[in-house]
């Protein structure tokens, strides 16, 4: 442990490089693609790109505009990268990540905390459950995140810069990621960050009893700067499709959402608050103290970087629980807050008990109880593991046997942040087996193109969102789709999705029919 306290910024910054990119790159192709949303980006990401239409969105030929295009944009470039697979598809979203924990590494450090507290911002951010699960999924919200992150620090960084020349490019950079912010998931990337800046300059003028109309313009300035950069796709929008396809960008897809028009995860106000537990673990329980102490310093020194990171948490928190519509991973930009509000507790931490950990952390007896019960969880996860995937837990634990017979104690740290990074792999990649089986819908399709070698025609029944996604996905093309009430052909094979388990045919994954 005392090498881990004594790490420089270059040394837990290559660390915290390093841990990201095994946690979010090794073993993503592992899990197949969940029928629902994943399926559904996945597909319109593949239209995309093989059909070559990059202005709108398509789901199975039709315009699908519930969100701009910049992940599917990401998705596409990934795909004529590495082909079209599931690790394709979630890519972009292993990359944002990536990115968040990075960037949560140096936002520590211009909160001036010491190397290995960053360095543990960054560890509980991307081992927290939600955050994990979710950069490894094919999804637009963990883009979201990494920009509404990245456009909150640009503008703390321009706060802070001394000369011009800085100020114009961290202005430039902030404006980039509200832009990116709006091209993933419409207004929303822009109005949080600008709500989280604005109440923090209001707060941050009034502890210091002055105003501040510079920070205000710059504000301002980078907001429609951001503005003008998005309008240029809404404007091709609107010559493309029209009044009535601008309207279904602007409105519906950003208004209806959390007015409630829609219906759309229509949630009481509470319902966050009910969640509140399932969220941040394992780390939660130090997110109640950490406010506390983030909230004394505030008052005591009127810190301006506490109170951005307070801000940060509870103002979007606000405006979410405001909503109508809620779903969990809508609080995905909150985890970043919560890592270095723990961070910041981490400073904190008694003399006495940094002189423990610095005496006792690296004990043999220590290790070796460590040592012990990772090798048995790896052996039990090799065990259940299928096919390569078996290589992660193994390399878990051979890393962890390495730090502990390692010499040196810099070495071990690095051996063990391996050994942590694939443990978490090892999570996914085990659970793989499993989760293929209940949430994949690539059997049906491979079962439907072997009826299609044989002049069978594969129809969709009234297909929700993530099936005509899927079908894309997997058939690379277009799929007819009828309704209910009309007549299919002779050689039709069916796909229906029924919760109610009525339809006739051979049951698949989340409640899909195939009906011969």
């Amino acid at each position: 442990m005392k090498s881990l306290f004594a790490l420089s910024g270059r040394q837990a910054f290559a660390l915290a490089l390093l841990f990201g990119i095994l946690i979010t790159l090794a073993g993503l192709g592992v899990r197949e693609l969940e029928s629902g949303d994943e399926t559904r980006v996945a597909g319109i990401a593949a239209e995309m790109y093989l059909e070559g239409d990059y202005l709108i969105p398509r789901l199975n030929g039709e315009p699908f505009l519930e969100y701009p295009p910049l992940y599917y944009w990401s998705a596409a470039a990934s795909y004529a990268c590495f082909g079209i697979d599931d690790r394709a598809a979630k890519l972009p979203s292993a990359l944002a990540a990536l990115g968040c924990g990075l960037i949560v590494y140096l936002f520590a450090r211009r909160l001036r905390l010491p190397p290995w507290c960053a360095l543990g911002c960054c560890v509980m951010l991307m081992t927290s459950a939600q955050f994990f699960g979710n950069s490894r999924k094919c999804m637009v919200d963990m883009l979201l995140a990494f920009c509404i992150l990245l456009a909150v620090f640009a503008f703390y960084l321009w706060t802070e810069a001394g000369t011009i020349r800085r100020k114009v490019l961290f202005l430039l950079l902030f404006a980039a990621a509200a832009a990116g912010g709006v091209m993933t998931k419409g207004l929303i990337g822009l109005v949080l960050p600008v709500a989280v800046l604005g109440c923090w300059l209001v707060g941050r003028d009034c502890f210091a009893r002055r105003f501040s109309f510079p920070s205000y313009a710059a504000l301002g300035a980078g907001t429609l700067l951001a503005l003008a950069a998005v309008s240029v796709w809404y404007w091709r929008l609107y010559v493309a499709g029209g009044a009535d396809m601008l309207h279904t960008v602007l409105v519906v897809n950003n208004f209806g959402r959390f007015s409630g028009s829609q219906g759309d995860h229509s949630e009481p106000f509470y319902y966050y608050l009910i969640k509140m537990p399932s969220l941040f673990w394992p780390w939660l329980p130090l997110v109640p103290f950490a406010v506390w102490h983030a909230v004394k310093r505030v008052r005591r020194d009127g810190d301006a970087g506490m109170l951005l990171v307070l801000s940060f948490l509870f103002v979007p928190l606000l405006l979410l629980t405001a909503a109508s519509g809620k779903r969990i991973v809508y609080l995905l930009p909150l985890y970043a807050p919560c890592a270095l509000l723990c961070g910041v507790l981490l400073t904190e931490l008694p003399e006495k008990v940094r002189r423990f950990l610095t005496r006792y952390g690296g004990r043999p007896a220590v290790w070796r109880t460590a040592v012990v019960l990772l090798c048995i969880t790896a052996a039990v996860f090799i065990v259940i593991s299928e096919g390569w995937s078996f290589c992660y837990p193994l390399l878990a634990a051979a890393f962890l046997l390495a730090a502990w017979f390692s010499p040196r104690s810099v070495r071990r740290v690095w051996l063990t942040g391996a050994a942590w990074a694939f443990f978490f792999v090892a999570i996914d990649t085990a659970s793989a087996p499993f989760l293929n089986r209940e949430n994949s819908l690539r059997p049906m399709f491979e079962v439907c193109r072997a009826m299609e070698r044989s002049g069978r025609e594969t129809v969709l029944l009234s297909a929700p969102e993530r099936t005509r996604g899927a079908a894309y996905f997997y058939l690379r093309r277009n799929v007819r789709e009828i309704r209910r009430d009309e007549t299919p052909s002779a050689d039709a094979v069916l796909i229906t999705r029924s919760k109610s388990g009525r339809a006739e045919g051979k049951p698949f994954a989340d409640h899909h029919w195939l009906i011969p």
